[in-house]
This record gives structure tokens, C-alpha cells and sequence, in this order.
């Protein structure tokens, strides 16, 4: 099932573009923030979320689960934490949009009082329609 019903599109519709944009900044504020519904919000219900250490999680369930090991095992670990994602390369496809970024993880050091810059890298996610919404 394509998400396009008029063909794919070469360039990705402003107000789409705007609504991922949206997306990652709401999945950003849920994760830093540990709120779970709206974290879980960016997610389709039988997505994956491919976490370096931990593995892969599918569905929400499973998601839930490692996010809670993130905040509650780690809790110094999230004091002040930051996820930043920008220059973003977003191309549509028959299966919705594959979104390539980069990102940055901003954190304060509890124990010392500072700011450092924790980690930086890049994301490839593929995102589809649900709803009229993009997860």
C-alpha cells in the first residue's frame, strides 16, 4: 500500500515535511523528558526502535520497557539530557518517508556541575501515515 495515491512524489510536501519535523521534536521532548505517552505517541504501534546497546524493541510494549531502563537505571544519566536532531535529508518512498539525520545529546554532569556534549551521530528512520499522522 503506497501512502501517495497520486504516485510518490519527487520532493516531500511542505506541510508533511513541517509535520516530521514536528515529530522528531515531540520524540525528543518525550524521551528527555520521560513522558511515556507522549514518546510513545511517535511510535507505530508495531514500529522498531533500535537502541546501540540495548537491541532491537518492537512495538510499544517492548519500547516502554527499554525507555524505562534508560530513565529509571541511569537516572543521572538523564539529569538535563538533550537529544538535538537536525539537517534533515527526507525522502519519499512508496512505503511512506525514509529520514536521515543527524543528532546531537547535550548533558549536564551532575557530579561535577557542567555541560558536556554526551554523543553525536546520525538516524535513518523510516516513517509511515497512521491516522493522518506521521510515526
Amino acid at each position: 500500500m503506497t501512502h501517495w495515491p497520486d504516485g510518490v512524489p519527487k520532493n516531500l510536501p511542505a506541510q508533511d515535511r513541517t509535520d516530521i519535523e514536528n515529530l522528531y521534536a515531540r520524540y525528543a521532548f518525550g524521551l528527555d523528558l520521560a513522558d511515556e505517552e507522549l514518546l510513545l505517541s511517535t511510535f507505530a504501534e508495531d514500529g522498531v526502535f533500535d537502541h546501540l546497546w540495548q537491541g532491537q524493541a518492537k512495538g510499544h510494549e517492548a519500547m516502554l520497557a527499554n525507555f524505562r531502563k534508560l530513565w529509571y537505571d541511569r537516572q543521572h544519566w538523564w539529569y538535563g539530557r538533550q537529544h538535538i536532531f537536525n539537517t534533515f535529508v527526507m525522502e519519499p518512498n512508496a512505503d511512506g518517508v525514509r529520514v536521515r539525520c543527524f543528532y546531537q545529546i547535550l548533558q549536564f554532569n551532575a557530579d561535577y556541575r557542567t555541560n558536556f556534549v554526551f554523543g553525536i551521530g546520525t538516524r535513518d528512520d523510516q516513517l509511515v501515515k497512521r491516522n493522518g499522522q506521521w510515526v
